[in-house]
C-alpha cells in the first residue's frame, strides 16, 4: 500500500512540475527536478494504535508547517507545528466522536474537547509554562520527518 501511496506520490510531483515549470527548480549537477512548494504525507507509526498521520509542508526544500492527525477509538488529536526561524508555534485539538468510528464523515461528527497553543524549540522544549496533558510527541516526530529535504 505504502508502494503504491508512493508512486502516485511521484507521479504528482513530477506531472505537477511539467505542467508548471515555476514551481520546479532544475539541478544542472544531477538533472533532478525539485518543486519549490511540496507536500508530503507520513505514516507517524507507535503514536496511536489507530494510527496517526502527518502532512508536512515544505517551501524551497525546508519544512515550513505539519498538520498531524492521531486517530483513537474514542476521539481523535490533531496536532499543528508552523516552523519559525527558531521556534515552533503548537496548536492542539481534541475531539471525541458523537457517533460510532465507522460513522464519522467530517468535524461534524466530533465534540472539540480541549484546544491549546503554545511554542516550543526546535529540540521541542517548552518556552512557556504548558499544559501537563499536551500532546507530546515531537521527539517521535522529529525522528520521521526531515526538516529539510535534499
Amino acid at each position: 500500500m505504502k508502494v503504491v501511496y508512493l508512486m502516485g506520490l511521484v507521479i504528482f510531483y513530477f506531472s505537477s512540475c511539467a505542467r508548471n515549470k515555476s514551481n520546479c527548480t532544475y539541478n544542472n549537477l544531477s538533472n533532478k527536478v525539485i518543486a519549490k512548494d511540496t507536500i508530503i504525507s507520513y505514516d507517524l507509526e507507535n503514536i496511536s494504535s489507530e494510527g496517526a498521520e502527518a502532512l508536512v509542508q515544505y517551501k524551497n526544500r525546508k519544512i515550513v508547517n505539519s498538520s498531524i492527525t492521531i486517530y483513537g477509538g474514542m476521539g481523535q488529536s490533531k496536532i499543528t507545528y508552523k516552523f519559525l526561524d527558531a521556534y515552533i508555534h503548537v496548536e492542539e485539538k481534541d475531539f471525541i466522536y458523537n457517533t460510532a468510528i465507522e460513522n464519522i464523515n467530517s468535524e461534524k461528527d466530533m465534540k472539540l474537547q480541549k484546544e491549546i497553543s503554545y511554542v516550543i524549540d526546535l529540540q521541542g522544549t517548552p518556552q512557556s509554562k504548558v499544559d501537563s496533558e499536551r500532546i507530546d510527541i515531537f521527539k517521535e516526530f522529529k525522528e520521521i520527518i526531515p526538516f529539510k529535504l535534499y
